[in-house]
C-alpha cells in the first residue's frame, strides 16, 4: 500500500480484491486512513454496552460511529441496508449520539446524520477528488 492512501485507494484494493475480503481487513485499513489523518479512531470501544466497530471522537463526544460489514455483502442492496440501518445504526445512533454514523463493505459507503438522514453516499472506487474531499469533511471531527 505504497504512495496515495485515499478513500477511493481503499475501495479500489477492496473491489479489485487485491486484499483481504474481511470486514477486520476494512476496518484495519480504515483506521490507517484516520491515523493518517491525524486521528486515532478508537477499535471494538465498548460504549453504553455497545461495541461498534471504529468510533472517532470529537472534541467532548462522538463525532463518527462506522460500522464495517463484510465486503461480501451487497450494500447497495436497499433490503440488506436496511437491516443495518435499523437494528445497528439507530441503536448506535440512540445510545451513542454521534454526529455522523457510517455504514460501509468497503466499496460503498453510506453516511448519515444523528437523526438517521442520508448525507452521503458513495462507490469508493469511483470516487472523484472532489467527493473524498466532501466526504472526508463528513467523516473528520472539526
Amino acid at each position: 500500500m505504497q504512495g496515495e492512501y485515499t478513500l477511493s485507494h481503499i475501495g479500489r484494493l477492496v473491489e479489485e480484491r487485491r486484499v483481504p475480503w474481511t470486514e477486520l481487513y476494512v476496518i484495519f485499513m480504515l483506521k490507517l486512513w484516520y491515523r493518517k489523518q491525524g486521528i486515532e479512531p478508537l477499535e471494538r470501544p465498548t460504549i453504553r454496552d455497545l461495541e461498534p466497530d471504529l468510533v472517532v471522537m470529537g472534541s467532548e463526544s462522538p463525532h463518527a460511529v462506522i460500522e464495517v460489514v463484510e465486503p461480501s455483502l451487497e450494500l447497495e442492496d436497499e433490503k440488506q441496508r436496511a437491516i443495518f440501518e435499523k437494528f445497528v445504526l439507530r441503536v448506535y445512533g440512540d445510545l451513542i449520539r454521534p454526529k455522523v454514523l457510517v455504514l460501509t463493505n468497503g466499496r460503498s459507503i453510506f453516511v448519515y446524520d444523528s437523526e438517521m438522514r442520508l448525507v452521503a453516499h458513495y462507490r469508493l472506487s469511483s470516487m472523484s477528488p472532489e467527493d473524498e474531499a466532501r466526504l472526508r469533511k463528513l467523516l473528520l471531527p472539526r
